[in-house]
């Protein structure tokens, strides 16, 4: 990330932007508040994520960035929660815009896990 830069932002992602924002002129901010963010993002310590006490519904995919083992460890750390593994890569599972491809079905999404889960709380 310290060396993202906006024209190497993926078409697909400045495109949302512009769609979704009231004022396009604001994607460079947001591009670079977003890779800031993430180059000064400080870990969470267990402590604090074993303080978490709300439900919680993790939800990864087997080929995200965050690993599996890692979302193991969070999904034991925090007592009521629930873990989900979906086969696919990151943000497939939601429907990210730059993961759907041509056969792309609704029903692929983890919108039913969701659904179930609230239901619970």
């Amino acid at each position: 990330m310290e060396n993202a830069r906006l024209e190497n932002m993926p078409a697909l992602l400045k495109a949302g932007y512009k769609e979704a924002a009231a004022d396009t002129n604001g994607l460079q901010l947001m591009h670079d508040k977003d890779a800031k963010r993430m180059i000064n993002f400080k870990d969470i310590s267990d402590e604090q994520i074993k303080s978490i006490k709300t439900p919680a519904l993790i939800i990864i995919a087997d080929k995200d960035i965050i690993t599996p083992e890692h979302a193991i460890e969070m999904h034991r750390l925090i007592d009521n929660s629930e873990l989900a593994i979906i086969p696919g890569e990151h943000g497939e599972y939601i429907g990210e815009i730059t993961t759907i491809k041509p056969d792309f079905k609704e029903s692929d999404l983890i919108v039913t896990i969701i659904e179930r889960f609230l239901d619970k709380k």
